[in-house]
Order: structure tokens, then C-alpha cells, then sequence
């Protein structure tokens, strides 16, 4: 059963935004039937810019009626930061998968073809199946690191197909287990953060694993 199943973490950074958290991945990790207290919705310290009160007490009101359980916890500020912040929070080996704040809907590619017509919103109770799936075939294939197609575009993903080359994995939904490599660090800027993480991974185990079947929509750079 799933009890039996490795233990892992899911983790929410977010900004300033608590409404568009609540409308969005949190409402998709309802309809996935997600257990609230298994996710961690993760906060930069002190107040976001135009409020009066900080971030965790403005999050604790805006999600202590309908999410109750929820985790908040206060890390640090700047996305790139706060993701490895967050792994170094964990034990080595630690499977943490991290959603951003905006994700509207989680969709396969469930026919051969390039219409809308192909892709199918997520059944209930899949997301944790490939979270365990993705596990398994991180051990197998000696990974560290994997995520869904990049694009929700139907002509750009593939049915049945798990990318072991090196390429892009998005930051908006995505797993790993824990490493404290300095040498894994993203360093640059945030807005080149994710390319930059997947190819230290690939540079690092030479394998990075990509869902091409699996993709999810965002509100991908709207203001805050």
C-alpha cells in the first residue's frame, strides 16, 4: 500500500500572493487529493512590498479556514535562494517535490495528435502515483532530479515517452532528492535558475528524467 510507499515532501514557495496560492495549486492539490499536512507552503521572512503585516501572518489568515493543517514555514528571500534553502532543511536522499504558487491545472497527453483535444486534465490521486513512479525511476536510473514537459503545448509532448537526455526541467513542478552539493547550486539569476539547475544535474549523474506525457499550466510571469 501507499503507507508502505517512501516518504516525501511536497513544497509550495511562495510570494506575496497567498490568494493566488489558495485559487490555484492549492485547489489542484485538493482535486489530487493531497493530504494537507503533507504540504509545506514555504515563505520569505518579513512583509511583502505595499503590506502591514509580514508573510506569515497574512498566509496563516488567508489559509487557516480552508487548509487548516497546512505547513507554513519562513525561509528566505529570492526563489533561487529559497529552493536551496529548502533542500538543505532535509536529509540526504530526502524526495522533495516542488509545485510553484500559480498552477492552474495539471493535464496528460492522452491520444497521438497536436489538438487540445489530446490532453486530459489529471485524474484524482495520480499526482502522488508519479511521485512514487518518479522515485522508483530515480533509484533504477541512478537520477536525482525529474519534471514534466516543459511545454503544455500537445505538439510538443510525447505519449508514453520519459526523457533520460539532458534537457530542460521546469521549476514549476518538479522533484528531487536531497543533496548538500555546493557543486548543485544555482548561482547566476533567478530567471535562468531552472536551466541552470537541470544542467548541473545532468553535468553531475549524467541523466535528468523528464515526464514528456505530463505538463502543467501556469500563471507563468503574471505581476504578484
Amino acid at each position: 500500500g501507499l503507507d508502505a510507499r517512501p516518504p516525501w515532501v511536497l513544497v509550495v514557495p511562495s510570494y506575496g500572493r497567498p490568494d493566488r496560492l489558495r485559487a490555484n495549486t492549492l485547489a489542484v492539490l485538493r482535486r489530487q487529493g493531497i493530504s494537507p499536512e503533507r504540504i509545506e507552503v514555504w515563505l520569505a521572512p518579513g512583509r511583502a512590498p505595499g503590506q502591514h503585516v509580514d508573510e506569515l501572518e497574512r498566509y496563516r489568515c488567508a489559509l487557516m479556514h480552508d487548509w487548516p493543517g497546512i505547513r507554513l514555514r519562513v525561509g528566505v528571500r529570492g526563489i533561487r535562494e529559497q529552493r536551496w534553502h529548502i533542500g538543505l532543511q532535509y536529509a540526504e536522499g530526502t524526495h522533495i517535490v516542488s509545485l510553484d504558487d500559480d498552477i492552474e491545472e495539471l493535464s496528460f497527453k492522452a491520444t497521438e495528435g497536436t489538438t487540445a483535444g489530446t490532453l486530459k486534465t489529471l485524474p484524482p490521486s495520480s499526482l502522488e502515483a508519479i511521485v512514487h513512479h518518479a522515485h522508483d525511476l530515480m533509484l533504477q536510473e541512478n537520477a536525482y532530479i525529474w519534471g514534466f514537459s516543459t511545454s503544455s503545448q500537445p505538439r510538443n509532448m510525447v505519449v508514453g515517452n520519459i526523457s533520460r537526455k539532458n534537457g530542460f526541467v521546469n521549476g514549476f513542478i518538479y522533484g528531487w532528492r536531497v543533496r548538500h552539493d555546493p557543486s548543485l547550486q544555482s548561482i547566476f539569476s533567478s530567471p535562468t535558475e531552472d536551466a541552470e539547475r537541470s544542467v548541473r544535474f545532468f553535468a553531475k549523474d549524467r541523466v535528468v528524467l523528464r515526464y514528456g506525457m505530463y505538463c502543467a499550466r501556469t500563471k507563468f510571469k503574471a505581476p504578484a
